[in-house]
């Protein structure tokens, strides 16, 4: 056969022309190949190479092995040595520790972890931390945790150190009041320090309970109200839907700063009383901007807009506390504050 383009002679099955390069579109594949047959072309003698006389070449299957080969019996199943156990070192199928599932913004506790109560408390300075930096962003882990109880343990820790920071807050006035007498009218209640020191004592010892216990009342419906007032708005106003969830956490947030202001009273009680006030008033101011901070981030209403409505809650919640606190906690005070009248009274004969 010769090139249509310079008549060369085309070697058998050439696909283009050796001398002028021209690309032969019939071109015939060379016929002087036998097809193969058991692996090798024809005319090789395996047997000279050290191969047995009819070789088969072997063919592949799934996995990369040959068909036919057994990879279990060289201790290869499912990707694993042949007795080892994956589930045996915590991991499931898929990869992950078992109880472990990837969710997104998300996190789901390990196997094991069952005490919700006892997840609560160890989140509780991470809580803490994230107030301080962000409320809104706390919150809302706070409800992808699923975490019910960090309310009430808050809660719960603020009307024990309100109880405590009371009694301390009593010693403290008495001591003043006693003080204050001594120096207007020039009259002495006790015949020396040491003796009035152990008729404040004995005074507080009688009483403590009883005012740590009012305090400790005032303190719930100062936690109550607020937050009350806050799940009104955000659910009949702003339509943001009600649970028991959104309640806790609520509550956890704004109590944080009064347990704060709690610790804080105990020391400057014992110096004066009107540090601790002064204390627990910075922690009431603190309660309401992490509530603000909560509102406008649920909400999600601009700053023009939210500082209306901060103000509104705010005074709400601010009268409704006092008013409360008046009619529940000043009954209450009055009958303790006669008893210790009548204590300071006969302290002198006490002594």
């Amino acid at each position: 056969m010769n090139c249509p383009s310079c008549g060369a002679i085309l070697p058998q099955g050439a696909q283009t022309c050796p001398a002028c390069g021209t690309f032969l579109a019939n071109g015939q594949p060379f016929s002087g190949y036998a097809p193969q047959s058991g692996g090798y072309s024809q005319g090789f003698d395996p047997t000279a190479y050290g191969y047995q006389q009819g070789y088969q070449q072997a063919s592949y299957g799934q996995g990369g092995y040959p068909q036919g080969y057994d990879a279990s019996a060289y201790g290869r199943q499912g990707g694993y040595s042949q007795g080892f156990d994956p589930t045996a070192y915590g991991y499931a199928q898929s990869g992950y520790p078992q109880g472990y599932q990837p969710v997104f913004n998300n996190y789901r506790q390990p196997a094991g972890e069952h005490n919700a109560f006892v997840t609560a408390l160890s989140y509780l300075p991470r809580v803490i931390a994230g107030v301080v930096r962000n409320p809104g962003d706390t919150i809302l882990a706070m409800m992808e945790r699923n975490d019910v109880y960090t309310g009430g343990v808050v809660a719960g820790l603020s009307l024990l150190f309100t109880f405590l920071a009371a009694i301390l807050m009593m010693r403290g006035t008495i001591s003043s009041l006693l003080g204050g007498f001594a120096g207007l009218t020039g009259a002495s209640v006790a015949e020396s320090q040491a003796s009035m020191n152990q008729g404040v004592n004995y005074i507080a010892g009688r009483m403590g309970a009883t005012v740590g216990g009012i305090a400790a009342l005032c303190q719930l419906i100062a936690v109550v109200l607020p937050a009350a007032v806050a799940l009104v708005y955000l659910c009949a106003v702003r339509k943001v839907r009600f649970s028991f969830l959104l309640a806790s956490n609520l509550v956890a947030i704004t109590t944080l700063p009064s347990i704060a202001a709690a610790l804080l009273c105990m020391p400057l009680s014992l110096l004066s009383p009107f540090a601790g006030l002064l204390a627990l008033l910075l922690g009431e101011i603190a309660s309401y901007v992490f509530l603000g901070a909560l509102i406008a981030r649920i909400t999600g209403l601009p700053e023009t807009y939210a500082v209306p409505t901060k103000i509104a809650v705010f005074g709400i919640a601010e009268v409704l506390k006092i008013v409360l606190i008046q009619l529940v906690g000043g009954a209450l005070l009055s009958m303790a504050m006669r008893t210790a009248s009548s204590l300071i009274t006969n302290l002198g004969s006490l002594l």
